[in-house]
């Protein structure tokens, strides 16, 4: 090849000619590496989420062994009630705050409440997995200590709609942020951390797991209709269908409290 005509370059042009192409190699790679990374970090989360859609799929379709399904302790007049008091339908739901399909769950449950127009009373019981849910037991401390100054459905509302806020905090943090809420919700900040600390509060939550227990659940949300687990539903519609449809006709369990803490007024909480 005749390079008489190029142009010659002087060193010192020979080796900024050299350092863009290395800068332009490194550019090059490092973008690799980037899109790279980025492809594997959506292959695991798309795994994960399917895993996790599967295990709870799984747990679903597994009715509680014993008791043949039934709701183990009657609804009574210590439970976070949310409706009216005529409802013909009971829905008990066995959740833990730190659950993401619970936090999926509480805007389909409380669309189904709304649109239900008074045919269906809501029960909120706590079944915090403790052992993978580190801030669970937490936030229903706070739900509860919210509870004893009348505020139990408003707080539970704001935990659950903010579970991104505080869900990966440690716990002192987490709790930094429950006495945040208190305050939104104009507690008394004071009584509110004495409560969450309190035998009152814990007390009652073991009570709710240990019914949950009794029932034979192992996951949430676990869902009873009129004292009867329900599972197997695949969409929204099959869970409305059997929630409001005619599928479960068990009459509400002798026994049961027709008392309300929450009235008929649904609290609307602070959106992101």
């Amino acid at each position: 090849m005749d390079t008489t005509n190029e142009p010659q370059l002087t060193k010192k042009e020979r080796r900024e000619l050299r350092r863009q192409e290395h800068r332009q190699e490194q550019a090059r790679r490092t973008h690799g590496r980037s899109f790279r990374r980025t492809i594997i970090w959506l292959s695991v989360i798309g795994a994960l989420a399917v895993i996790g859609w599967l295990v709870w799929q799984a747990a679903q379709n597994a009715a509680p062994a014993g008791s043949a399904g039934q709701l183990a302790v009657p609804v009574g007049e210590t439970d976070h009630i949310r409706g009216s008091t005529d409802a013909p339908i009971t829905l008990v739901e066995y959740g833990d705050f730190q659950c993401p399909a619970c936090a999926s769950f509480h805007p389909i449950v409380e669309d189904l409440f709304e649109r239900s127009e008074g045919q269906v009373r809501f029960v909120f019981r706590h079944f915090p997995l403790r052992s993978i849910h580190p801030n669970a037991q937490l936030t229903s401390q706070a739900a509860e200590a919210a509870g004893l100054q009348g505020a139990f459905w408003e707080m539970h509302d704001l935990i659950f709609t903010r579970q991104q806020e505080w869900a990966s905090l440690s716990r002192g943090a987490a709790q930094e942020r429950m006495v945040t809420y208190a305050t939104e919700l104009e507690l008394d900040l004071e009584r509110f951390e004495e409560d969450m600390d309190s035998d009152v509060v814990r007390d009652t939550i073991d009570a709710d797991i240990e019914s949950g227990e009794q029932a034979r659940i192992s996951s949430t949300p676990s869902f009873f209709v009129n004292g009867t687990y329900i599972t197997g539903y695949r969409s929204l519609q099959e869970f409305e269908q059997m929630v409001l449809g005619s599928i479960i006709q068990a009459a509400p369990q002798e026994g049961d409290a027709m008392q309300s803490d929450g009235g008929t007024t649904t609290p609307t909480p602070e959106n992101l």
